[in-house]
């Protein structure tokens, strides 16, 4: 079989195509496959969302990240390395932040006037007596109490340096939550 001038379907060079053959390099060959995989899932998220093919097709057209899923990963890595921050380090960091956001119900939140006296000999500061004997555990106290153990619970599991740390408040917490359900 003679090899015959062709035009690529992907990027529109000629070349000399033997037999069937539509694209000018494997690169090419491969963008057409990935596309048509496009139009595929496009197809049937049509189908699952109930709108037209050319719906999705329009929504989808702003969003360049579903030709190539890697391509955001890639800009956020890039960024990462700029920074001289590990991928890993970045997923701790948010994780941290997450969890961070928990609201804190009224019972442990110390008015402006309040005394909270520093114990040297323990990390964390010390209630006073008083105080003690106001804070009552409600159920809204407990969920909070048990959330906030989960989540110390993962960032000690991810964090190397203050693992240690945090475990000790997860064990105090539970503490807590043991003599609460004694009562």
């Amino acid at each position: 079989m003679r090899p015959s001038l062709r035009t690529c379907k992907i990027c529109g060079k000629e070349f000399e195509g033997i037999g069937t053959a539509k694209y000018c390099s494997r690169k090419c060959k491969n963008k057409a496959i990935s596309k048509q995989k496009h139009e595929n899932y496009l197809a049937h998220k049509a189908l699952a969302l109930g709108k037209t093919l050319e719906q999705v097709k329009a929504e989808d057209a702003g969003n360049t990240e579903s030709e190539d899923p890697k391509r955001g990963l890639d800009a956020k890595l890039g960024e990462l390395r700029e920074k001289g921050q590990t991928y890993a380090q970045a997923q701790k960091a948010d994780t941290i932040e997450k969890f961070a956001r928990i609201e804190i119900p009224d019972p442990f939140v110390s008015s402006p006037d309040e005394e909270i006296i520093e114990d040297p000999a323990e990390d964390s500061p010390v209630i006073p007596a008083e105080r003690k004997k106001s804070m009552y555990m409600d159920s809204q106290v407990r969920e909070f109490l048990a959330e906030l153990m989960e989540a110390l619970s993962v960032i000690a599991a991810n964090d190397d340096v203050f693992g240690g740390i945090v475990e000790v408040y997860v064990d105090r917490i539970s503490k807590v939550l043991k003599e609460e359900a004694q009562k």
